[in-house]
C-alpha cells in the first residue's frame, strides 16, 4: 500500500520494523499482530507483542490493516493503499479485487453532497475455489 508520496525508505530503520516489513512482503496472505510476532520473534527475541502492535501504526501508510468478521485485525504489504478484497473465511486468503467498482459512484456521491471522500473499503466474505473444493 504505498501510497504516492510514501515508500519503505521513507522511514526510520530499525531491525523490527525492517523485519516485520520483509515478513509482510513475503506472506502469501495477511497476517494478525500475533502471527507476525510468531515470525519475527525466533530471530528477534526482545520484541514483544506490544513491539508489533506499534510497528503497524507507524507503518499504516505502506500497509493496509484489514479487521475480518472474526474480529481480528490482519495486516498486509501492499503497493496501493486502496484495495477491495475477497476474503475466504476458511483460508483467510485476500483476494485483491483488480479494478474499483466505486469510482465513478464514487465521484458522483462527492459532487451531489459537497463531500470530500477520503477513502473507502470493500470486503466481501465466502470461501475460495481451493476451500470450495475441499469441501466437496
Amino acid at each position: 500500500m504505498l501510497s504516492k508520496n510514501k515508500n519503505v525508505s521513507d522511514y526510520k530503520s530499525t531491525k523490527q520494523r525492517n523485519k516485520i516489513i520483509q515478513v509482510l512482503q513475503n506472506a502469501e496472505k495477511p497476517l494478525t499482530a500475533e502471527e507476525i510476532y510468531m515470525l519475527v520473534k525466533d530471530e528477534l527475541p526482545s520484541v514483544v507483542i506490544s513491539t508489533i502492535y506499534r510497528n503497524m501504526e507507524a507503518l499504516k501508510s505502506i500497509i493496509v490493516k484489514t479487521v475480518y468478521n472474526d474480529g481480528k485485525a490482519r495486516y498486509e504489504f501492499t503497493k496501493e493503499k486502496h484495495t477491495h478484497n475477497l476474503i475466504c473465511l476458511k483460508c483467510k486468503k485476500s483476494i485483491v479485487i483488480e479494478k474499483c467498482p466505486f469510482e465513478a459512484m464514487e465521484k458522483n456521491l462527492s459532487e451531489q453532497n459537497s463531500f470530500e471522500i477520503l477513502e473507502h473499503k470493500l470486503e466481501i466474505y465466502g470461501h475460495c475455489k481451493d476451500c470450495r473444493r475441499i469441501k466437496e
